[in-house]
């Protein structure tokens, strides 16, 4: 879907396929939702996770947010699958950027607990929504996601449309892969061309 234009010739290959699953979920979606809930239950072991009362460095992450259920109206008006798994994905990028802008390990080490409590909550709230999103077209994983959040899954066709941010807290359960990377067969040795005079 995230590659290929609805209604018109498609390229599929199984290498392709997993360099894709291997990039978008295992690397970058499947290390945001496990390092999110590894620090979350690291540094707030004993805690539900709510929003805070005030905002000091979010808020560009969440107007993101707002803005999502708009864009994927518009995909899928258009009958744009491909926009509308790129736009996901987007998301998932925006939180692992969040991550490394805001390092939520030196917030625990300088003891700025309210900061860091910050920021996990909105990765959270940010991978809330984007499960919820992904919810159609990706649903075992997505569910597992909920899970491991500790919160109740959206609802399948048209959860996005009724989400609304910080209705829940959170104290996720233990996480666990959720996209192993898919490795493909190496090439038999025997059918590699060698170099050389035929």
């Amino acid at each position: 879907l995230a590659e290929n234009d609805f209604g018109g010739d498609g390229n599929f290959g199984f290498d392709l396929m997993a360099l894709k699953v291997n990039a978008d979920l295992a690397n970058d979606w499947g290390n945001l939702v496990n390092r999110t809930i590894n620090m979350t239950r690291k540094y707030f072991p004993d805690e539900t996770v709510t929003m805070p009362e005030k905002r000091s460095h979010s808020e560009a992450i969440y107007e993101s947010f707002r803005m999502l259920k708009t864009e994927l109206r518009e995909k899928l008006d258009r009958v744009d699958s491909k926009g509308y798994a790129q736009t996901c994905s987007a998301r998932s990028r925006i939180l692992n950027l969040y991550i490394d802008k805001m390092k939520p390990w030196a917030l625990a080490k300088a003891g700025a607990k309210e900061d860091l409590r910050e920021v996990l909550f909105t990765l959270m709230e940010g991978i809330r929504w984007t499960a919820t999103a992904f919810l159609p077209i990706l649903p075992q994983g997505m569910l597992e996601v909920f899970r491991q959040l500790g919160v109740p899954a959206a609802e399948p066709m048209g959860g996005i449309a009724k989400r609304e941010g910080g209705a829940v807290g959170f104290k996720p359960g233990e996480p666990k892969p959720i996209y192993p990377r898919i490795l493909l067969p190496e090439a038999d040795e025997a059918q590699v061309p060698k170099k050389g005079k035929t």
